[in-house]
């Protein structure tokens, strides 16, 4: 079997090397990568595939080590009778821990406040979970999963109430174009004139979800205090008016923990092994990367039990660091750009996730002790 595997795909190596023959090629590369006698590709968003590429090729199998594949063109793959793969809720801890990274790097306090959730799939129930461990009141947008009559524990309500009540809104939906509920463009300037004054915005869904013109519009307005947005329209070309007025600005990297990359790569593993019908003999426990366990220190100096809270999250991810390195390649590069966005996406700092954190339950408050719980922490 031959496989064409994007350098991006985490540990693929290790994962992949039974089943055949494997070709490793540049992100950029592979829409022009010659795959007639291929079998597989393996890859990620940074990379593109062309009917035009795989129309004679043998190709039955594309799995993107990604939780979303609109980066594909799945349907048309389908038609050439490829089976296409993707790795869901793969990111789901690595988007909550930036996400409480980013809420406690604002120095806000969390009392009385409610966060609204427009959309409720694996990384908004994670955030959910966390959310609750802070105190926050929990209000949910998501009329496909309504639709299904699957669970959501929380209260529901129609995007302009959610928008009125809310004081923290955060989005963890699809990109989606066609259908009942298509996403794309669901966040317009008619929208934001529902908002409660002075909210926080967070996106780490897609740029396209919402419009950006909107958005600055609203933060300049004061409809929104704080901005974070981790996702762009047209990446890796960053709006700069939506930079210029976001509180913190990131590449696109809320889920690239390296557990959760790695994630990605073994789900799909699984995926290839289901679709070939081979049984799984590798273990995940025994495959896991080494140094993923971090022991966690307490602050040193009297502080707030919140701003210890933020002392123990950082030591695992600090938002401010990533927001201060495309600062800085924006404001000196800003020719560069696109290929800074795309070069520090692929050769992204390693960094763990909070459920591999390691605490002393002695040194917690007990408000601390349910929130590293709410994460899968562990605490001894």
């Amino acid at each position: 079997m031959n496989i064409v595997i994007t350098q991006s795909v985490t540990d693929a190596a290790t994962l992949f090397q039974d089943l055949g023959n494997l070709q490793f090629v540049a992100d950029a590369d592979l829409i022009h990568t010659d795959v007639s006698h291929v079998d597989a590709i393996i890859m990620r968003s940074q990379s593109r595939v062309s009917v035009e590429q795989l129309k004679d090729s043998c190709v039955r199998f594309i799995g993107t080590a990604t939780a979303g594949d609109d980066h594909l063109p799945v349907d048309d793959l389908k038609a050439l009778g490829i089976h296409v793969a993707n790795a869901p809720a793969c990111n789901a801890h690595s988007v909550a821990d930036y996400w409480l990274s980013a809420m406690l790097s604002l120095h806000d306090s969390f009392e009385g406040k409610t966060l609204g959730l427009i959309g409720y799939g694996a990384v908004g129930q994670c955030v959910a979970q966390v959310a609750k461990a802070l105190g926050l009141r929990v209000i949910v947008n998501d009329p496909p999963r309504l639709s299904l009559q699957l669970p959501i524990p929380f209260e529901t309500f129609a995007l302009p109430e959610l928008l009125s009540q809310a004081d923290i809104i955060s989005l963890h939906v699809p990109l989606v174009s066609t259908g009942p509920w298509p996403t794309r463009k669901l966040i317009q300037e008619t929208v934001l004139t529902h908002l409660k004054p002075g909210a926080v915005w967070i996106n780490t869904a897609r740029g396209e979800v919402c419009d950006a013109k909107a958005l600055t519009l609203a933060k300049a307005k004061g409809l929104i205090s704080h901005l974070i947005v981790d996702v762009w329209p047209r990446e890796p070309f960053i709006d700069n008016a939506l930079w210029q007025a976001a509180t913190i600005a990131t590449p696109h990297i809320a889920g690239h923990a390296y557990s959760a990359k790695w994630q990605g790569t073994w789900q799909i593993y699984q995926c290839l092994l289901q679709y070939l019908g081979k049984p799984l003999e590798k273990s995940r426990e025994a495959l896991l990367p080494p140094g993923l366990q971090m022991k966690l220190m307490a602050a040193q100096m009297p502080c707030s039990e919140q701003e210890g809270l933020w002392h123990y999250v950082r030591q695992v991810y600090d938002v401010t660091k990533d927001h201060q390195t495309m600062q800085s390649w924006l404001a000196l590069s800003p020719d560069k750009q696109p290929v800074n966005f795309t070069a520090y996406r692929s050769h992204y700092p390693w960094r763990s996730e909070l459920r591999f954190a390691v605490l002393d339950k002695t040194q917690l408050t007990p408000w601390q002790h349910e929130v590293f719980l709410s994460l899968g922490s562990t605490i001894v």
